[in-house]
């Protein structure tokens, strides 16, 4: 048998406590804490016994516990609690194990009050997890999966468990799936990571005391894994996870405090890297692998757990499965999902705080507005004494930084909110500042003039004052865009700008598609962007016909499109599941009337959130409800920036949506007249946009006659495979009827014989009035009977005809010497009469 632990070696011992079959002795070690504990304990006891103190020490120890117990100044209630019984102490000094049933009923309350009261607690050793020990930063994995071989740690600086590492090689993961693997695989990975955090730590490290129970813990808290859930944000799944961690079933296991420093455990997993993340999930495998093994040999408790097995043993193909994909990420990923799940903490906790929240620094990149007196109709007016400064409404979204956070993003979206040029200057400030951006940018704006403020690119200057927003207030502390916000804004200036590699999408600063990024890494390449917007145009159209012109580009090529043409981006965010998206598409995105209007002032990008860019720019909108668009415009600054100039949610009618695209229109066409004049004076020659795709739309041509090609191809093989069982069954029909016909034909001729032998009457005995006659069938065969001499020659063809020699239905009897054919004219002849007394010869001739 092979060893239940390794998997790996025949197994040629069993545990004597569990009878867990194993090879070795670190297996052994490894299979059970409780076992290998156990069995120290005995020996333990085994050796103590063997001391056998005297009966005097004995008494001189009960004498000292019940003086120690009588001392005691408690109360009479507790001092009854406290007290032991005699045989209580006995055990305890044999060396015995003491079980609930050997208490007493004031020592079980006892008990009970020091485990709900958190007593006990004190008695047990924090748990230190293994992620937080530092050799795990030296942990790496080879490509199959497998831990590289490392130097031993020295055990007395080790404070938890090693890490859980791949006994054997992950396969690619191409060879588990055909198609890609689903965008949202990293909100999913978040969920099941606060889901392993939160269990190890519930069970204090130490699971394998109830694996069943851990397991199901594990399903209740996860929703991808108990319930085939699939959140699609990162909000999303740590919400659902805090809720479950929050029921009553839980109370005991801490406070808010300890649901979000949950949070805190997932994003160490996630900063450590590909390979600490590997490792957790194998340890979850293993957990759960061990709790469908003890669902196994429980029997009373199958009731409780009905339908546990199913869910394990599909939740452990998932942890598998989500393994092979974690392995072959880059390290880059994880460090950004680590900073967009401290970005959702911050904002949990936010929500939970009624006063400003502090900057958060490298995790998240702030949107910089203007700083104006909050009304209490939540509106913003903004003072201003320039004539081209144009007020309009603006709904706010979060940018989350994507990618590395880091001196760069400041001082780039330090030198936007200012619109200082000299990058010395702005590096100056931001130092002196400690680089914290919003003290500097607060600072700065407070300190100068109105006249001396610095004038942005190609732009006359604005007096503000700038500060940062917070989540709370933008996103109502949980992600959901909290209302309109009433605003003058200089568009061309570049407010409310975010940078473009917040998302992950940056292109690099000499316009190169192939120029590496210094600052963070390309989550998306350009390729599989156009390949997902070509693909999001084409399921789009072949379901809801011609609608908007959508660019077949990715989101930034589609933004510097807008640019070029001084055109603003119609976004539109395409959830295939909503129950509001079909009729929204079909009835006003592809309504002629919105259609051409978005043809003719908008550059129009859409994207499946089921995609991988399209996930990325829901996220980055906070988009709560769907259908969601929004109208963004990109700044006239060198450095992308995004600001966003409308957002439209839920569904909307055509006459709606045309009503707010038209105001869009005219209030952001001044802004627009100028920054294009300001360009022709640089550049004679405009680029005409681009038509549609042309060898796209033959692709779909071809697609289309070749589907139609297959289609009648089915249908003539459908019609032959018809054709053929329709002969089939006629002749079948044909043969049946002959069947039918024959066994009809048979029992009539049978009826017939009988009918006949019953007509001859009983064969006479020899005598001088009986002739013998003797008939020759055609085969040969022969028979014979004797007629009286009186009866016709019809009797003796009523002879022939009850016999079973002769078929036809046809004969004449004939007499061979001389030939005499007794035919119909001789049938009422007598055999005295027709010649053929006292005896005759005759033989049958069939009549064709």
């Amino acid at each position: 048998m092979i060893c239940r632990v390794c998997q790996k070696q025949f197994s040629q011992y069993t545990c004597p406590r569990c009878n867990c079959r194993y090879c070795s002795l670190p297996c052994y070690k490894r299979h059970s804490l409780r076992c290998s504990e156990s069995f120290m304990q005995e020996n333990v006891v085994e050796e103590m016994q063997m001391l056998r103190p005297e009966d005097e020490t004995k008494r001189r120890m009960l004498e000292i516990l019940k003086r120690f117990h009588s001392e005691e100044g408690m109360e009479e209630d507790r001092d009854s609690d406290s007290t032991l019984s005699e045989e209580t102490i006995q055990k305890f000094l044999s060396g015995d194990e003491v079980y609930l049933e050997d208490l007493s009923p004031d020592e079980i309350k006892l008990f009970q009050r020091a485990v709900a009261s958190g007593e006990l607690s004190k008695l047990i050793e924090p748990w230190e997890p293994w992620w937080l020990n530092p050799s795990v930063k030296t942990l790496s994995l080879s490509q199959d999966g497998v831990r590289l071989i490392r130097p031993i740690q020295d055990p007395e600086t080790s404070t938890s468990s090693p890490a859980t590492t791949p006994e054997a090689q992950l396969p690619p993961l191409h060879k588990l799936i055909n198609n890609e693997p689903s965008p949202l695989l990293p909100v999913h990975l978040v969920d099941v990571l606060y889901t392993y955090c939160f269990t190890l730590r519930h069970y204090n490290g130490d699971w394998h005391c109830d694996p069943a129970g851990a397991c199901m813990d594990a399903l209740t808290l996860s929703v991808v894994l108990g319930d085939s859930g699939q959140p699609e944000t990162v909000l999303e799944a740590v919400s659902s996870c805090m809720e479950c961690a929050c029921s009553p079933a839980y109370r005991h296991a801490g406070g808010l405090h300890f649901r979000l420093g949950l949070i805190d455990d997932v994003v160490h997993l996630l900063s450590l890297g590909g390979a600490a993340l590997v490792c957790s999930l194998c340890d979850m495998r293993r957990l759960i692998q061990s709790g469908r093994e003890a669902l196994k040999s429980e029997r009373g408790r199958e009731s409780k757990r009905a339908g546990g097995a199913s869910k394990l043993k599909l939740a452990e193909r998932k942890v598998y499965f989500m393994m092979c994909w974690v392995h072959e990420q880059p390290n880059e990923v994880w460090l950004s999902l680590a900073g967009v799940v401290g970005v959702e903490k911050a904002a949990l906790e936010e929500g939970n705080k009624p006063v400003k929240r502090a900057c958060e620094g490298v995790s998240l990149a702030s949107k910089v507005l203007i700083e104006e007196t909050i009304k209490k109709n939540n509106t913003i007016s903004i003072p201003s004494q320039n004539p081209r400064f144009l007020h309009f409404k603006i709904q706010v979204v979060t940018m989350v930084d994507l990618g590395v956070s880091g001196y760069d993003d400041k001082l780039a979206s330090f030198q936007a909110v200012t619109g200082i040029d000299d990058l010395d200057l702005c590096r100056d400030i931001l130092s002196a500042h400690n680089w914290d951006l919003e003290l500097a940018v607060s600072s700065y704006s407070s300190t100068i003039s109105p006249d001396s403020v610095p004038a942005a690119s190609n732009s006359p200057g604005l007096v503000w004052k700038i500060v940062t927003i917070p989540v709370s207030v933008i996103s109502g502390g949980l992600g959901l865009i909290a209302g309109t916000i009433n605003l003058g804004l200089w568009i061309a200036g570049g407010v409310i700008s975010h940078s473009s590699r917040l998302l992950g999408f940056g292109a690099p600063a000499d316009g190169r598609v192939d120029a590496p990024s210094s600052s963070s890494g390309r989550l998306i390449t350009v390729s599989s962007a156009v390949t997902e917007a070509a693909a999001f145009i084409g399921d789009f159209e072949r379901e809801f016909g011609r609608g908007p012109a959508f660019v077949a580009e990715g989101f930034i090529d589609a933004l510097q499109r807008s640019k070029r043409e001084y055109k603003m981006l119609f976004v539109y965010l395409h959830s295939p599941e909503h129950p509001d998206t079909p009729q929204f598409c079909s009835g006003s995105l592809c309504s002629e009337a919105v259609a051409a209007f978005l043809n003719e002032n908008f550059v129009a990008w859409g994207g499946s959130i089921r995609s991988s860019e399209g996930f990325k720019m829901s996220n980055s909108f906070k988009a709560s409800r769907f259908p969601f668009c929004a109208v963004v415009m990109a700044t006239m600054a060198a450095n992308d920036r995004v600001a966003l100039v409308q957002q439209i949610e839920g569904p909307k009618s055509p006459e709606e949506m045309l009503s707010i695209l038209q105001q869009v229109v005219e209030q952001t066409a001044p802004v627009l007249v100028t920054a294009r004049v300001e360009a022709e004076e640089r550049m004679y020659n405009l680029r005409l946009r681009e038509e549609q795709d042309a060898a796209y739309r033959d692709a779909l041509e071809t697609d289309q006659a070749r589907e139609r090609q297959r289609k009648e191809e089915q249908e003539r093989l459908e019609r032959e495979a018809a054709e053929e069982e329709r002969k089939r069954e006629e002749e079948e029909e044909l043969r049946r009827k002959a069947a039918l016909e024959a066994a009809e034909k048979e029992a009539a001729l049978a009826r017939r014989r009988q009918e006949k032998a019953m007509s001859l009457g009983i064969e006479p005995e020899k005598g001088s009035n009986v002739t013998q006659v003797l008939v020759r069938f055609p085969n040969g065969e022969r028979k014979g009977r004797r007629f009286d001499s009186s009866a016709t020659v019809q009797s003796l063809y009523d002879y022939v005809d009850s016999l079973d020699c002769l078929d036809a239905e046809s004969y004449t009897l004939v007499g061979s010497f001389p030939r005499v054919v007794y035919g119909p004219d001789k049938l009422t002849l007598t055999l005295m009469e027709a010649g053929l007394h006292p005896q005759a010869s005759l033989f049958v001739e069939i009549v064709s």
